[in-house]
């Protein structure tokens, strides 16, 4: 999106389709209501001869070019093992390629503003999106770079967005993100305040969004550093989480062993499906979670929701082995019951078969002394097992 104005406001607005949609149209209508002249082109801003020819236009037919806004997007989710060459070009082309051009044909001119659309997933990740968020991430680099040749840039990672854009047409995602994130969406009157605030306090760049800490915390491995302790001071609902287990335990009094099992299976078949993007009706609650889809990373988010919601511990590296969710369910069952864990018979030998299975996985080597470690770690179910290699 490029804005150009001399005394008179007038804004250039350039995507591949142009004012097709009666959405497009309908925005104009406001803006030209407003005294903005509006002009539309329909450009792809990764066509660089298209770009240099709109470019020519301006200081002539337009006016002088004075600032930009590059809010391009395409997505193309999968996860990444399963991702061709054409997923990545689909999404990273418009984002990587349309901001290179931009910052090369803007270079020489003296612009006030220069921005970068971005994501929050560039700070905490997004399953299934690793080419949307590498994309995203190049853009917050571009913005650095030009910040350190003299050049205006700002990138904004914004959260969810409620009622503009890919989010207000895809309601389920949109539902699916707040509930991750604990929180409601953004309007964009609210995002565009946000805007005005950061570019006339010439920021370099800034995250906007609404979320609930406790929720995030689930999303980032990272969470409990010393860095973010003023964050979980400040958030009003952290501290809920022994509530919430006290809750489960208080709950499952007097249940039959079988109601209990039915109850944490579906609260933990809605957690996956919450990671895994998918709805709670095609988890299989008797496949891997591995071939449901689930990485390491997935992983450990698992064990923290785990953790954070049932009250019980999770290893990390017992989900790595791919248990389906039956077996999981079982084992917080257990532990919720104050059980010995289901076919805990003889702990050293499931562990040492344990520490073999992932030696041969990963292509380790371990010590003697190493393995015995390991194996002592996952037979008390500790979550801290570190591997030296």
């Amino acid at each position: 999106m490029l804005a150009g104005r001399a005394g008179a406001r007038h804004l250039v607005l350039a995507s591949r389709s142009g004012a097709r949609t009666d959405e497009a149209k309908a925005a104009i209508a406001r803006l030209e209501a407003e005294g903005v002249a509006v002009t539309v082109k329909a450009v792809d801003v990764t066509d660089r001869v298209a770009l240099e020819s709109l470019f020519a236009g301006f200081g002539s037919e337009l006016p002088p070019l004075r600032g930009v806004i590059h809010a391009a997007v395409v997505f193309d989710d999968g996860l990444l093992r399963n991702m061709e060459k054409a997923s990545l070009d689909r999404v990273l082309a418009p984002k990587l390629l349309g901001a290179l051009n931009l910052h090369e044909l803007t270079a020489s001119l003296e612009l006030d503003f220069f921005v970068l659309y971005s994501s929050v997933t560039t700070f905490f990740g997004n399953p299934g999106q690793a080419n949307y968020v590498a994309a995203n991430a190049y853009l917050e680099a571009l913005a650095r770079k030009r910040r350190s040749a003299g050049l205006p840039g700002l990138y904004v990672a914004w959260g969810a967005i409620d009622d503009v854009g890919f989010l207000a047409r895809n309601e389920e995602i949109k539902e699916a993100l707040q509930s991750r994130m604990g929180s409601e969406a953004l309007t964009s009157t609210e995002a565009l305040k946000m805007l005005q605030l950061l570019l006339a306090q010439d920021c370099a760049g800034a995250a906007v969004m609404d979320f609930s800490w406790r929720d995030m915390q689930r999303l980032m491995p990272s969470a409990q550093a010393p860095k973010f302790d003023l964050l979980r001071r400040l958030d009003a609902r952290h501290g809920d989480d022994e509530e919430d287990s006290d809750d489960i335990r208080t709950l499952i009094v007097g249940m039959a062993p079988e109601q209990v099992t039915e109850m944490v299976s579906g609260m933990l078949c809605d957690e996956i499906a919450q990671i895994l993007r998918l709805p709670t009706e095609k988890i299989d609650i008797n496949q891997s979670v591995l071939e449901l889809g689930m990485d390491s990373l997935m992983g450990v988010e698992l064990a923290l929701a785990i953790e954070g919601r049932f009250g019980v511990s999770m290893p990390a590296m017992a989900l790595s082995q791919g248990p389906t969710i039956t077996r999981i369910t079982e084992r917080i069952v257990a532990q919720l019951c104050h059980e010995d864990d289901a076919g805990a018979g003889d702990t050293a030998t499931q562990a040492a078969g344990q520490v073999a299975r992932m030696a041969e996985r990963h292509a380790s080597t371990f010590s003697e002394e190493e393995a015995q470690r390991i194996a002592a770690a996952l037979e008390k179910g500790s979550s801290d097992v570190r591997l030296v290699q």
